[in-house]
């Protein structure tokens, strides 16, 4: 019983946590965008100062490549705390660029297939339209895509501990009424019980006045 409780306890924490999750992306994707920012620059300026602290400790052929790579490092954290929400943007712009990349692509292999005469490519050029478009959408509105994915996770994370707790409730409301059914029936059988013995006393009672 200990174990049941444990665990839906745990259930309820976790839905709650995930209806909270989910309205903070829903209503403030800027601040989570930011706090992430955060996140990732500290982890990376202190990576960076632990490579430098590294660096100075190593013998002349080693120390030169482990420097580079803790300034580096650490003047990208900097940037990124100073600068919240850019690091987030490179993604779709990472994405965006291969995207480009590849509808370029597309569209002279197309063109290749034109010259063979080939009937494809037209589909060829369309799909090479369309990722070019898809990519440049990614290039320009970065930080608008960022925004949007983060409200549609904090939307499915917001139904998803809604559901949760729904079901918890309905667990419990299914729960209460077996229960009470069990009394019933438990108290119908009593009643039973009780009636039975009543009418045999009362025969018993009938027969001693006979005799």
């Amino acid at each position: 019983m200990s174990s049941q409780k444990t665990a839906r306890t745990s259930s309820l924490i976790w839905a709650a946590c995930s209806v909270a999750i989910g309205l903070l992306l829903l209503f403030f994707p800027d601040f989570v965008l930011r706090f992430l920012s955060v996140l990732v620059g500290f982890f990376c300026a202190g990576f960076g100062i632990l490579r430098i602290t590294e660096g100075m400790h190593r013998d002349r052929n080693n120390r030169g490549i482990c420097l580079f790579v803790g300034v580096f490092a650490l003047l990208f954290g900097m940037y990124i705390t100073v600068g919240p929400g850019d690091v987030v943007v490179l993604f779709p712009i990472a994405a965006g660029t291969l995207f480009l990349a590849s509808g370029v692509g597309r569209v002279f292999s197309g063109f290749h297939l034109k010259k063979t005469g080939s009937g494809a490519w037209i589909p060829a050029f369309l799909f090479g339209l369309a990722f070019i478009t898809g990519g440049v959408f990614l290039l320009v509105h970065g930080y608008s895509v960022v925004r949007f994915s983060l409200r549609l996770i904090g939307i499915m994370v917001l139904v998803d501990g809604v559901g949760d707790l729904w079901l918890l409730s309905a667990y419990d409301r299914a729960e209460k009424d077996s229960l009470q059914r069990k009394m019933q029936i438990h108290k119908g059988i009593e009643g039973e019980f009780r009636d039975i013995t009543e009418e045999d006393g009362s025969e018993g009672e009938t027969s001693e006045l006979s005799g």
